[in-house]
């Protein structure tokens, strides 16, 4: 496999922002770094895309990912996939977090200074921020969106599939009561994670229970409080499957405040197998999704936009995969 920008970062021992730094011929980077730098990518054979650096739109080399999501471990996955991808074909990755500042985005279609954009969940299905970036004709593409539209090309992967195979998992061990701590609900993967659990139900003969469904927010702590809440029922699940691995760490947290043991006691599993899951205990078994996989295909997608702009929208799906680790067992 070719080197990446994060190869060449950990061979020159800065950070994958600093070599894009100098990729892009920032002057705020100190000389020795850059020479560091550039021999780690000349002993990597790390190349740049040349021809995809000419290509400008206003004459620009900006691309910008728009992100709103309170999940961090997400966000640093899908920006280091774009920036690698940025930095070998000759753009510089902009990264607007409208969570934080929500006039960011106002203030970037008015700058008219962007190449194009890619947008992550929730803003994937925002149709306002889809509305405006099409009226000022901004290319754009759609990381993990609820749906494929004609609007612009996306990529993803069958959430609503992963969540049915993880589900089904479940039940394959004896399960039969399965909390479920969901997204938020205005982001499109939370709806159709929850659409896979259900039909996984459906095709076991198991109703579909309100009081095993809660809703969190991404987060470690609503993990927690989920958690607590669905182990707090009169007849609590056996079993809970968090949308994400954020919220399976914040339910393992619970599960061994309240000294109920995991797999032991009570199985966990999460969503998007990032650096948490594999560093918990137990490891956290989980549904992968290739998110630096997604971030890198979707800025492809966006250079082919760029180039032509009345060409049909492609939507790729990614595989996903079932990761089993230590904290899934048997119903006891």
């Amino acid at each position: 496999m070719s080197a990446t920008i994060k190869d060449v970062a950990s061979a020159a021992g800065v950070s994958f922002k600093t070599v894009s730094r100098v990729f892009n011929g920032e002057a705020n980077v100190r000389e020795a770094t850059r020479e560091k730098v550039e021999a780690a990518a000349r002993e990597l054979n790390f190349t740049l895309n040349t021809a995809a650096r000419n290509l400008r739109r206003r004459g620009s080399n900006l691309i910008a990912l728009i992100i709103s999501n309170p999940s961090r471990s997400y966000i640093d996955n899908i920006q280091i996939g774009a920036m690698d991808w940025c930095s070998r074909n000759g753009f510089h990755l902009v990264v607007e977090d409208i969570l934080a500042r929500p006039e960011s985005f106002e203030d970037l279609i008015k700058s008219g200074e962007m190449a194009g954009v890619i947008l992550i969940p929730p803003m994937s299905d925002d149709p306002d921020i889809l509305s405006a970036l099409t009226s000022h004709h901004i290319p754009f593409v759609r990381i993990a969106p609820e749906t494929d539209n004609d609007i612009a090309p996306s990529v993803r992967i069958d959430d609503r599939a992963a969540a049915r195979e993880m589900t089904q998992k479940l039940i394959a061990l004896g399960h039969r009561r399965i909390g479920l701590i969901t997204g938020p609900n205005n982001f499109g993967v939370s709806r159709n994670r929850r659409a896979g659990y259900s039909i996984a139900l459906q095709g076991a003969g198991l109703e579909y229970d309100a009081e095993l469904v809660r809703e969190g927010a991404f987060s470690y702590a609503t993990g927690q409080s989920c958690t607590a809440q669905l182990l707090d029922l009169a007849h609590p699940p056996t079993a809970i499957f968090a949308s994400n691995d954020d919220m399976a760490a914040g339910a393992i947290a619970e599960s061994y405040k309240r000294g109920i043991a995991v797999p032991h006691k009570l199985t966990i599993v999460g969503y998007d197998d990032v650096a948490v899951a594999s560093v918990i205990s137990p490891p956290l078994t989980t549904v992968r999704q290739p998110l630096k996989d997604m971030a890198a295909r979707a800025a492809e997608l966006l250079l082919e936009r760029i180039r032509d702009r009345d060409s049909a929208p492609k939507h790729d799906v990614l595989p996903h995969s079932l990761i089993l680790r230590a904290s899934h067992g048997p119903r006891t």
